[in-house]
């Protein structure tokens, strides 16, 4: 195939236009294609928690949604349930982990950003106590405390393992708008970390609120997550390189056939009796080897 100087100009005019396109659909198509997602039920309970009795509350036995927490190490497990009022946790951790963390609301590119409503337990081992903190996520620095504090957890201790059981209401009534509201049918999603699984990839986690009691829990609902959101770096190079790299193309040969080494218009070639315009391959040559 020979390529003249207009249709050399309507290729490179079509994989700009493609490259808009196809990002365009990117951005604006991310719910074509769907991964499914795994979480928590957190179903009602019929008892209040007490965090003064040094103790976990039976309940937990019982409730068998959770999940085995991989950012939080070996033996790390989270569950949730529920009064109608107040979201109830049980979050295990090795003692020695120095923090862990819950994130609400993820970013799911980047862990711990975009001031997403969070909680993060500080350990201590000498004597062995957690410190729990409501916290905004702000970057890969340590979170920054909410203004208002809703946490209340009692933390027991067994082996090597720390068991936080931890209450939030449901509304906080966060004048600041950071922290998340919950209702009876809410889905929310979450992701884990810790001081030894900060950065790269998390886990994305769903958290269901039902007023299903213990026993009576529904079927895992179905949550997809679209996979378009994690297509960040296909955006850019589509949006961003392909476009700037046939714009850098084009400044390139105006400099150096317009305005440094111009294209002599008389050049011709002529085969038989008729005049055929230049192959592709014998314009690249002139463009790229020096006259001079």
């Amino acid at each position: 195939m020979k390529f003249t100087k207009t249709k050399v100009i309507i290729l490179i005019f079509t994989v700009f236009l493609s490259a808009g396109f196809i990002g365009t659909s990117a951005l604006g198509g991310t719910n074509s294609v769907t991964q499914s997602a795994t979480g928590f039920i957190a179903p009602k309970v019929l008892t209040n928690v007490s965090l003064n009795d040094g103790l976990i509350s039976e309940f937990w036995v019982n409730i068998t949604s959770y999940q085995n927490i991989s950012e939080y190490g070996e033996g790390g497990f989270v569950k949730f349930a529920n009064n109608a009022t107040h979201l109830y946790s049980l979050l295990v951790f090795p003692k020695d982990s120095d923090w862990v963390s819950v994130e609400f609301e993820p970013d799911p590119e980047a862990c711990m950003t975009n001031l997403n409503d969070g909680w993060s337990f500080y350990t201590s081992e000498s004597p062995d106590s957690v410190e729990a903190k409501d916290v905004k996520f702000i970057g890969i620095r340590k979170p920054e405390d909410d203004t208002q504090k809703n946490l209340a957890i009692e933390s027991v201790f067994v082996d090597n393992l720390a068991y936080v059981e931890l209450v939030r209401p449901f509304d906080t009534e966060d004048a600041d708008g950071f922290d998340i509201t919950y209702s009876n049918g809410s889905l929310n999603m979450l992701q884990f970390a810790s001081k030894a699984s900060h950065f790269g990839a998390h886990t994305d986690y769903y958290l269901l609120i039902t007023d299903s009691i213990i026993g009576e829990v529904p079927l895992d609902p179905i949550v997809d997550i679209p996979v378009g959101a994690n297509l960040g770096q296909i955006k850019f190079l589509l949006l961003g390189v392909t476009p700037a790299g046939v714009f850098v193309f084009i400044i390139f040969h105006a400099i150096r056939r317009v305005f440094t080494s111009p294209i002599q218009h008389g050049y011709e070639r002529v085969v038989g009796n008729s005049y055929k315009p230049p192959t592709f391959m014998e314009r690249w040559r002139e463009t790229f080897t020096s006259e001079d």
